[in-house]
C-alpha cells in the first residue's frame, strides 16, 4: 500500500492531500494496526520528484510523522512512475529501501528487461545505489489502452513462471469502483490463481 503525502498546491498533475485532517490521520492509524501485514510506503508527488525545491523532504517528513508506528515504511513509488538517477539517490538518502516505479504506462512488460529486482548503478559515483528496484510489468491504464492486453499478460506470466521473481501489479484505487474495470482486474488475477494451484 502506497500513500501520498503531497503537500503541494493543486496543479494539472498533483492534488494535495489533506494530511492534517483527522480522517487522513485515522487512515494511517488503521494501516499501522497490527491486524494488517503489509508495507505502507510513500508515494512522492510529481512536483517532489522534480527536485527543484524541498517538496520531497517535506513529503517524507509528513509521511514519517503520520506513519510513526510502522516499521515497514521503507517503500516508494513515484507519482506518474517518475524515476531518475536523482530519485534513486534521494531514496537512498532517506533510507527508503524498495521502489516500485520502474514501469510504463505505454506498454506491458519489463522496462529493464528482467522481472527480478535490481539495484541501480550510478556511473557518476561509480557504485550501486542501496535501493532495490522492483520491475512493474502490469498497470491498469496500460491494460485499458491495449486491446491485446490479455495475450501479453499470458506471455509475461509464462516468462515469470520460467524465470521467477516478483510480479508487481499496479491497480489504482479509483479503478476499483468501476464495475467494468474491476472485472478486468478479476480476470487478470484469475490468471495468477491458476498458476498457483
Amino acid at each position: 500500500v502506497l500513500t501520498s503525502t503531497n503537500i503541494n498546491k493543486k496543479n494539472k498533475i498533483d492534488n494535495p492531500f489533506p494530511t492534517e485532517k483527522m480522517a487522513y490521520k485515522n487512515l494511517f492509524r488503521w494501516m499501522n494496526s497490527s491486524f494488517f501485514n503489509f508495507d505502507v510506503g510513500i508515494h512522492p508527488s510529481y512536483t517532489a520528484t522534480n527536485f527543484q525545491d524541498d517538496s520531497f523532504k517535506l513529503e517524507k517528513n509528513i509521511f514519517d510523522r503520520l506513519n510513526i508506528k510502522n516499521k515497514r515504511k521503507s517503500v516508494s513509488r513515484a507519482h506518474y512512475l517518475r524515476y531518475s538517477p536523482k530519485y534513486y539517490l534521494e531514496l537512498e538518502k532517506y533510507k527508503i529501501k524498495k521502489d516500485f516505479s520502474l514501469g510504463s504506462e505505454y506498454f506491458l512488460g519489463f522496462v529493464n528487461g528482467t522481472i527480478r529486482p535490481i539495484n541501480p548503478y550510478n556511473f557518476e559515483l561509480k557504485r550501486a545505489i542501496d535501493v532495490t528496484i522492483y520491475p512493474l510489468p502490469l498497470m491498469d491504464v496500460t491494460c485499458f489502452n491495449n486491446k491485446n492486453y490479455l495475450k501479453t499478460i499470458d506471455l509475461l506470466i509464462s516468462n515469470w513462471l520460467i524465470f521467477g521473481g516478483d510480479f508487481v501489479i499496479l491497480w489504482h484505487n479509483n479503478y476499483l469502483k468501476n464495475k467494468k474495470e474491476l472485472n478486468k482486474l478479476k480476470i487478470i488475477l484469475n490468471k495468477f490463481s491458476i498458476c498457483v494451484e
